[in-house]
């Protein structure tokens, strides 16, 4: 375009800023489409976004997102096709978002790698620019990058060890993860970027929770103790010390009075969370505890040990109530619906039971073809499945048919665990490699789906 053309060029940075920031706005509440079409196709505008100090990969990610508005389908200049590209473009840029954040000079070769296989001709155009332009850069010549359009969503890389832990806040818009850095780190969910680091712990970080207010994270470490962070200040509240191992998992009480940990030592310690001080212990498995869950009136509790075993306490009076056996191998985690009435546990073998909370009483049993799973999470309606496999691929399957509705291929790292988000339209997978990864579990069908590279 010769307006950017000359821009780039000109010594007064401002009226660089201005174009950059407000142009395609503008364009698009004036109504024209179409020269707003070519400008998010032109790669010169793309590259000078991503490289201003002002701006970087989000804003214009955000660009995008200005024909969201159903009162533009009626604009004569509206072309369903010429958004489908654009949509394309913004997904392959989301993708990307991890590496342009370290190193703004692979974005030619990353739109290609992860366009190269789609035929449109605002596509074509796109990499016809890349391959015409005067950035040095390394450019592939197969499409050999995840694509947009498909589950994954986004990559997250701040983390210096390996991401053991992860937990999204109730109004799905902060992710905390916790690493074997020795670190906690915020995130935005929608966007990707971290907002801060919660530094304190001396070992690495193996379980994080958040809250239901969404004001407070907890994390408990390989340093066998807890320490409660401000989620808005970032700052430490206080540390709970207690356990004689790591702390493998944490569950918060709706009214946020209580924290219960539960650590390789076996027991289960009850926290008062205004005060700091151990209520009691809990000591009835005879292995590590891996998971906990607690009913929504805060009055059960659920636990799940490597000892095959799941126990359901009075979370008042720390008596047990209820003991499940069934499962040939370590529970992985525990799950309570929505109504309190059922337990759904996951075992090492991917196992899922289910369980009546009031009788003990075993509802069904389903498994996905005795696949060896690290890390297992459930969505809130209990109606699917996201297991971490042992040799480093994600499964998603329908609990009660046991049927794969898609995998992944094996990761180069370990995946260390799982979780869904509130809504149940996202899941977030951790890994061994540092790295942090959002899915989309809205566009998946009923079909097995393969999505190989990041």
């Amino acid at each position: 375009m010769n307006t950017l053309s000359v821009l780039t060029k000109t010594q007064k940075s401002y009226f660089q800023k201005a174009y950059l920031s407000s142009f395609p706005y503008n364009l698009v509440k004036s109504g024209n489409l179409e020269k707003y079409y070519k400008i998010l196709t032109n790669f010169t505008f793309i590259e000078t976004k991503i490289n201003h100090l002002e701006f970087g990969v989000q804003a214009l990610i955000e660009d995008y997102d200005l024909i969201n508005n159903t009162e533009l389908l009626n604009n004569p200049e509206y072309n369903a096709e010429t958004v489908k590209a654009l949509k394309l473009i913004q997904g392959a840029l989301r993708l990307s978002t991890h590496v342009l954040y370290q190193d703004a000079m692979q974005l030619a070769g990353q739109l290609t790698g992860r366009l190269l296989s789609f035929g449109m001709p605002e596509i074509q155009a796109l990499l016809e620019q890349i391959v015409q332009t005067k950035t040095i850069c390394l450019r592939p010549l197969t499409p050999s990058l995840t694509p947009p359009g498909g589950a994954l969503v986004r990559t997250l890389n701040g983390h210096s060890g390996s991401v053991n832990a992860v937990t999204v806040t109730t109004d799905g818009q902060k992710l905390i993860s916790g690493s074997s850095d020795n670190s906690l780190k915020v995130w935005n969910l929608e966007t990707g970027e971290e907002i801060f680091s919660l530094i304190g712990h001396n070992a690495s970080v193996t379980a994080v929770a958040a809250t239901f207010d969404g004001k407070l994270v907890i994390s408990g470490s390989d340093d066998k103790t807890l320490k409660v962070w401000d989620l808005e200040t970032g700052e430490e509240r206080f540390t709970f010390s207690g356990h004689r191992n790591c702390i493998n998992a944490i569950s918060i009480s709706r009214k946020s009075q209580q924290v219960v940990s539960a650590s390789s030592d076996n027991i289960i310690n009850v926290w008062n969370l205004k005060t700091g001080e151990k209520q009691f212990s809990i000591n009835g498995h005879n292995s590590p505890v891996q998971s906990l869950a607690l009913t929504s009136n805060d009055k059960l509790l659920v636990s799940g040990s490597y000892d095959s075993i799941i126990k359901v306490w009075n979370l008042e009076t720390g008596q047990e109530m209820l003991s499940f056996k069934g499962h040939s191998s370590a529970i992985r985690t525990v799950f309570i619906s929505p109504d309190d009435n059922q337990v759904i546990s996951a075992s090492s073998n991917n196992n899922l039971r289910c369980w009546s909370l009031q009788t003990g009483k075993q509802l069904f049993s389903s498994s996905n073809q005795n696949d060896w799973v690290k890390t297992v999470t459930v969505t809130p309606d209990m109606s699917t499945a996201i297991s971490g496999l042992s040799d480093n691929a994600l499964k998603v399957w329908n609990i009660k048919t046991g049927k794969t509705i898609f995998t992944t291929s094996n990761h180069n790292d370990s995946i260390k665990a799982v979780v869904v988000t509130p809504d149940g339209k996202k899941f977030i997978s951790v890994f061994s490699n540092h790295t942090i990864k959002i899915w989309n579990l809205e566009i998946v069908d009923e079909s097995v789906i393969t999505y190989a590279h990041s």
